[in-house]
Formats: structure tokens, sequence, C-alpha cells
């Protein structure tokens, strides 16, 4: 009986020691100084180590035999690192649950986007977007920089703009000084001449972002560096609620660019032959050569274009028009 009194004050006289230290710990202010200590584990795991200890100090057996006293300590030590593995392992799981939890509701407002963080990266997917299109594919080019030598990209371009189940819209852009940017809508015009799906729009502004948004439901934006090629961008699709909001408001964005636009040109019905490609190629030239010398061509409204382009553009052609 006097044994069993003198093992629970033992053991009582430990654990108020280590509550002590943990009240004390707690008292320390945050710095490398104070430990982080879980008060569950430090309680369970002095309790076993006391209670194992003073049995094996009171036992006789145990103390009269060297090798029975080094089993009880790896006894001891097993049982504890045991213990605490468990111990850890379930508070871990618990932590990354709510580690989880926390990102989930961080990213939310995100919704599904997916970064690109390279040029080659944002490239290879604008090309498989722009095939995967079914309906409709819309895309700007405010970078006076050659968009042919992407060949990839160009290869889908004019795929998507000679299939005639699926509409093509491009905006390319002539607010710049350099030649690059008007051989470049000249050299779309001679290769997507007679396109029966395919639009193009002619701004006289510039954007610091693209956009290619296919099917209404799929929207890619690509950034420029300082010299105005494309560096990096994201996509983002309607999968989601919580994205769907942005892809109609990038897509409302490239509508009213196209509003703005100088020229909206139809090739089905102006760009067929070698004297629409001549006579559409010549024009914008002169209106570049006018951006370049500081006088801005001013917009043509949606509903007066057609009769614009045949009184200024195919003035010489007779096609019924």
């Amino acid at each position: 009986m006097k044994s069993a009194a003198s093992t629970f004050w033992s053991v009582l006289s430990f654990l108020l020691l280590v509550i002590g230290l943990w009240v004390i710990n707690k008292k320390l202010p945050s710095g490398s100084k104070r430990l982080t200590v879980d008060i569950g584990l430090l309680l369970v795991v002095g309790t076993i180590a006391a209670a194992l200890v003073v049995v094996i100090i009171q036992s006789k057996a145990v103390r009269d035999n060297p090798l029975l006293t080094g089993v009880a300590a790896l006894s001891l030590i097993t049982a504890v690192a045991s213990f605490t593995d468990s111990f850890v392992t379930i508070k871990f799981r618990k932590d990354l649950e709510l580690i989880a939890a926390r990102l989930r509701a961080q990213v939310a407002g995100l919704g599904n986007l997916m970064f690109y963080s390279t040029k080659d990266e944002a490239f290879k997917n604008l090309s498989a977007m722009t095939l995967q299109a079914k309906e409709k594919i819309m895309a700007t080019r405010f970078s006076p920089a050659d968009i042919s030598t992407e060949s990839e990209y160009w290869f889908a371009i004019k795929q998507r703009a000679m299939d005639q189940s699926v509409l093509s819209v491009r905006i390319h852009s002539l607010a710049h000084r350099s030649s690059s940017c008007i051989d470049g809508v000249c050299k779309v015009i001679r290769e997507f001449r007679g396109a029966k799906q395919f639009r193009l729009g002619i701004a006289f502004f510039n954007n610091a972002f693209e956009m290619i948004i296919a099917d209404d439901r799929e929207c890619v934006v690509c950034f420029h560096d300082l010299e105005m090629t494309i560096r990096n961008g994201f996509r983002v699709d309607t999968n989601l609620p919580s994205s769907a909001g942005v892809v109609t408001n990038f897509g409302d964005t490239y509508r009213r660019m196209l509003e703005n636009c100088y020229l909206l040109i139809d090739f089905e019905r102006f760009v067929n032959s070698d004297e629409d490609v001549r006579n559409l190629e010549a024009f914008l030239r002169a209106r570049h050569k006018e951006y370049c010398e500081g006088r801005l061509p001013k917009a043509v409204h949606l509903g007066e274009m057609e009769e614009y382009l045949k009184d200024n553009v195919f003035v010489n052609e007779l096609h019924g028009r």
C-alpha cells in the first residue's frame, strides 16, 4: 500500500512539475527562447514516462538485474516514441486538412485560372485553343511584330479562318510607326483572301494585352514585354460559376474594341480577287502613312461600313455589290 501511495505521489509530483514548466514557458515572450509544445502530448507522454520510471525503480527484480533494467528502459523509450509518433501523425493530418481548407477558400475567388509563365507556353496553348474552337474564335493583335513568325499559331489561325463552320474575327492594330504592323496586316489580307467566315478589324489604338476568346466559353489573355511582344498570360473558362463572369467581361471588352475599330472587313463579301487584295492593301498603307504623319483616321460606324468600303476602298470593282 505504501508502495502504491509512493508511486502515486511521485507521478503527481512529476505532472505538477511538467505543468509548471509549461505555464512558465507560456509566460515567456514569443521568440527563440519560447518552446511551442502541445500540452496534451506533454501530459500524456510525461505520465507514461513517470509511471514507467517509478515502476522500474520500485521493482526489485529490475533493480537486481542489469539486463532487465536495459529491457525496461528500452520498453519505456519505445512506448513513448510510439505514442509520440501516433500523436504527431494525427495532429499533422488535422493541420494539413485545415491548411487545405484555408487554401481552397483563398483561391476560390480565382476560379479556374491557369497561368502561362513563358511566351512558348502561351503560344502553344493559343494554338490548341484556336484549333479546338467549335463556333467562333475572336483574337487581337496589338503587337507590331509579325504574327506569322509564330508558325504553329499562324497555322492554327489560317486553318480556322478557312473553316466555313467557324467564325473567325481578328483585330489588328496599325497604331505603330514601324512598317512591320502594316506588312503583317497585308500578309493576312493576301493569305486569307476568300475566307468565307473571316472578319478583320483595323484599329488605330493600342492595348496593354492581347485577348483570344473561343466560343465565348474560354479566354486567354497575354501580356506584352517592353518591346510589345507576348511574354506570358493566363487562361480562364466558364466551367466554374466564379469564372464565367470573367469570360463574359472579356467578351464584352472585345466587342467594344470591335466597335471602336476604324474598319471591319468581311472577307467573303469584299476580299476575293487579286484586285480586292491590291485595293485594300493600298488603302490601308495610305491610312497608316497618314497615322505616322500625325493624322488619325476616324472610325467608321458599323452601320455605315459596307457603303464606306464600296465608296472608298473597292471603288473600281464591279462585283454586283
